[in-house]
């Protein structure tokens, strides 16, 4: 009796070594092989674009100076306001420019004074020099000291002259219409000729500035789509296009401190809420390709020079060549080898190959 019940035992036992073990080799056959993410060939868009920072700006913009030396009296526009050709923007204090005129007139004088002097001394050394009294250093040097001083007076004389015409100015006039965008001027300071005081910009004529590297600027031309977005990523803009692409690249200096060849592009934007002096992205679409069969651009890979990927069949991966068309930023255009619903692995693991078991 205890005989039989330890066979029974056994028969047991070892039928439940059998279960485990299929068990286990059902669950190898679902879960074994390399781990994979596929996506699927498709129709659809390809786009490769180019992006870059760019800058709101005007091209009809102007920059008012100080036209004399003097005390600002009063400032009678502010930043935002509309202002026509010929309207006010400041007042010189009275007198401020007089000052400067009379001193300016004074240097002349003397300096002109210096000149004759100099011109006379070099008249009497030349004959020196020719009756051999002198030496050619002494006769050059009286010489030279004429020229000097006669420039020198030359260039009071000019400054005399601006000084004058800057006396007759009581203000500064807008030269132009359109809106103020910048104000430096304050009432009570004293500003000498040449200082930046104002900025007067026509809003109408707003566009937006991107410098590319050349090997980008060669790829975009007049007319191609452009999409704005603010520098957080929100879209502004989906209906701009390139206006005009430079000819000339120029040395830019780059924000890690390098100079670098950039070819200014302008861009129209659709939109009339874009703020001046903003920064913004521009993504310029440079190429397009509707309708066409695609794949994720990370699907690719290159196989003995040639362009390939992995497709999944009956869970095994097989090695594809394939042709593209249009490579663009997120999925890439297949000319030949590839069908539309075939499933492709997405960034193969380096262990991959023909025939590999995947999930």
């Amino acid at each position: 009796m205890a005989e039989k019940k330890g066979k029974k035992k056994l028969l047991l036992i070892g039928g439940a070594v059998v279960l485990l073990i299929i068990s286990a080799a059902a669950f190898a056959a679902l879960t074994g092989g390399i781990a994979v993410k596929t996506a699927q060939a498709d129709i659809g868009l390809v786009e490769k674009t180019i992006c870059e920072n760019a800058l709101v700006d005007a091209y009809n913009t102007v920059l008012i100076s100080s036209m004399a030396n003097g005390q600002i009296e009063t400032v009678s526009v502010s930043e935002g306001q509309t202002v026509a050709k010929g309207d006010r923007l400041l007042s010189y204090k009275a007198g401020s420019a007089s000052l400067d005129l009379q001193g300016l007139k004074a240097q002349l004088a003397a300096a002109q004074i210096q000149a004759k002097q100099a011109r006379e001394l070099a008249a009497k050394s030349q004959t020196l020099y020719e009756q051999g009294v002198i030496s050619y250093e002494e006769y050059r040097g009286n010489q030279v000291a004429a020229e000097g001083l006669t420039a020198q007076a030359s260039a009071l004389n000019y400054s005399v002259q601006s000084a004058k015409t800057a006396a007759s100015l009581d203000g500064l006039n807008a030269p132009a219409s359109g809106v103020i965008t910048l104000v430096k001027a304050r009432a009570g300071e004293t500003v000498v000729a040449g200082t930046p005081l104002f900025e007067i910009s026509d809003l109408a004529s707003v566009y937006i500035k991107a410098e590319l590297v050349t090997d980008d600027a060669d790829l975009t031309a007049k007319g191609q789509k452009v999409r704005l977005f603010t520098t957080s990523g929100e879209l502004l803009d989906d209906k701009a296009a390139v206006f005009k692409v430079h000819l000339k690249a120029q040395d830019v200096l780059s924000d890690l401190g390098v100079y670098q060849k950039r070819v200014t592009v302008e861009i129209s934007p659709s939109v009339n809420s874009l703020r001046l002096g903003s920064e913004l992205e521009a993504e310029i679409i440079v190429a397009v390709q509707n309708q066409v069969l695609r794949i994720p651009t990370k699907a690719l890979i290159e196989t003995d020079g040639q362009d390939a990927l992995f497709t999944v069949t009956g869970s095994k991966a097989h090695l594809c060549f394939v042709t593209i068309g249009l490579k663009g930023d997120d999925f890439c255009q297949i000319s030949e080898g590839l069908n539309e619903g075939d499933t492709v692995i997405l960034s193969p693991p380096a262990g991959l190959k023909e025939g590999s078991k995947v999930k």
